[in-house]
């Protein structure tokens, strides 16, 4: 079902509710609704179970320092995949009570407190201080290919996927305006400041070992762009060459000079 912009309408919403989009209906300003002791229990169960259920997985499955966060990495890949398949079943299914409150206790409860978005931020910022910048990057990176659809493809355009992904990073540029005055486009910094730190630590390592990454860095240094501007741009060149081999689905491929003239 879709309301008159054609996006979906909240399943989890009444129709008496007024932020439930329906057409002709002009959205007020900020509704006010009773709690509903049948919402807040399921949520609360579903939460208190898949808190427990995190916190026994990560006794017995530790992670330690210095390594690759394994038991983390399950966790949220295999409760993306566990929120997808709910998700769809229950959209495909007849909206009942039963399947309104199944989905409030399993997908925003139990799921909700089973996977942590907080134990990857700790994670790689313990990985970077520890000098392991290469792994931390591959873990945010990992965590982000397995959670994602199996085809990038489906996300659109490869241009518009890259885009998509130096917004999460937030090392897109963004133009500084206020009404008619226009000044100079920055990196917008939003999105993870940690993979963003972690993704600039890799920009610096293939500046000093990757010969494109060093002949882009010095090109735009000689065009005249300051030392982080110039390591920026070398940081969008890693999202789009990592955006190409997924999209691809083709190893990354390193052309002698020679042959990548003649290309």
């Amino acid at each position: 079902m879709a309301g008159a912009d054609g996006l979906p309408i909240d399943p989890d919403l009444e129709p008496s509710d007024p932020s439930e989009p329906a057409p002709g209906r002009v959205r007020s300003g900020v509704p006010i609704r009773r709690s509903h002791r049948g919402v807040l229990s399921a949520i609360a169960a579903g939460g208190f179970l898949g808190a427990l259920a995190r916190y026994e997985l990560q006794l017995a499955w530790p992670v330690h320092g210095g390594r690759f966060p394994a038991s983390t990495f399950v966790i949220n890949t295999s409760g993306a995949f566990v929120l997808g398949l709910l998700l769809t079943v229950s959209i495909a299914r007849v909206e009942t009570p039963l399947w309104r409150y199944l989905r409030l206790f399993a997908c925003v409860g139990g799921l909700g407190a089973w996977t942590t978005m907080s134990s990857i931020a700790v994670e790689s910022d313990t990985l970077v201080r520890g000098g392991a910048t290469a792994l931390a990057v591959g873990y945010l990176a990992a965590t982000m290919v397995a959670c994602l659809p199996e085809d990038l493809r489906t996300w659109g355009p490869k241009q518009k996927v890259a885009r998509k992904l130096q917004a999460f990073f937030g090392c897109d540029p963004k133009l500084r305006e206020s009404g008619k005055w226009k000044g100079c486009a920055r990196m917008s910094k939003r999105g993870l400041e940690l993979a963003r730190t972690a993704l600039f630590q890799a920009a610096v390592c293939g500046i000093m070992h990757d010969p494109d990454m060093k002949a882009a860095f010095d090109r735009k240094r000689a065009e005249g762009k300051y030392y982080l501007v110039a390591v920026s741009h070398v940081m969008r060149l890693q999202l789009r060459r990592l955006v190409a081999v997924l999209y691809d689905r083709r190893p990354f491929v390193h052309l002698a000079p020679a042959l990548a003239g003649s290309t």
